[in-house]
């Protein structure tokens, strides 16, 4: 014998309205209901309000429907094809906040974030390639000082100091000193009376060199 009640949904109410007049109407209080079939009272109230989007996945909540609908002596089929129908018709109350966003809403969102993680990588691979472009096409800075190319001294020692890219290298006379961590460099020179010349120079990662000549006469 079929100890289901057999009552019309009404096509104007959801299932989740009908689950919850039946419960009213039989006086039974939500948080039992929750602990005699292990559903949380927050799944059992969604399912009441139409929240179908709070429920944990589609599976879950045809299921409890029809847990809950054979609890309150409902036939839970009839319960489930209400629900599957709900779905079909794209019902407001069905899909919830997913449903008031649009059906292409997180696809979108995905995309918006793909186009604009694809113009940062752009822009970030423009402005190296600008980097690059300007260091292979110039010569790397390089200063010294005395500024003067022609220096008459009658000390026989000379200080040579200067700065230059960090990423350079820095030759005198074809030997390369050491520069620090900010491109300074100074090096002392003991030079033979007469004309002197020393040659400076800093050579960039990309081959490009920037030499600067000194002539240097000790009485």
């Amino acid at each position: 014998m079929n100890s289901f009640v057999s009552k019309q949904i009404l096509s104007s109410q959801t299932i989740g309205e009908q689950l919850k007049k039946a419960r009213q109407g039989q006086g039974i209080p939500l948080k039992e209901i929750s602990k005699i079939l292990g559903i949380k009272e927050k799944y059992l109230l969604a399912i009441e309000d139409g929240l179908y989007s709070e429920l944990p996945g589609d599976i879950y909540a045809l299921e409890f429907i029809k847990k809950y609908a054979l609890f309150l002596k409902i036939d839970p089929r009839k319960a489930g094809r209400f629900y599957s129908e709900e779905k079909k018709n794209n019902s407001p109350c069905d899909y919830g906040f997913s449903a008031r966003l649009g059906p292409n809403y997180f696809l979108n969102k995905d995309k918006k974030f793909s186009v604009m993680f694809f113009a940062l990588v752009f822009f970030l691979s423009s402005m190296y390639a600008l980097f690059s472009f300007r260091h292979f096409f110039y010569t790397p800075y390089l200063s010294v000082e005395p500024i003067s190319d022609y220096i008459e001294t009658y000390s026989s020692s000379i200080d040579i100091y200067g700065m230059a890219e960090p990423s350079s290298a820095v030759f005198i006379n074809s030997e390369r000193i050491n520069i620090s961590d900010d491109g300074y460099f100074l090096l002392s020179y003991d030079l033979p009376k007469g004309t002197n010349l020393i040659q400076i120079s800093s050579k960039g990662r990309f081959g490009k060199t920037t030499r600067i000549n000194k002539i240097v006469f000790v009485k």
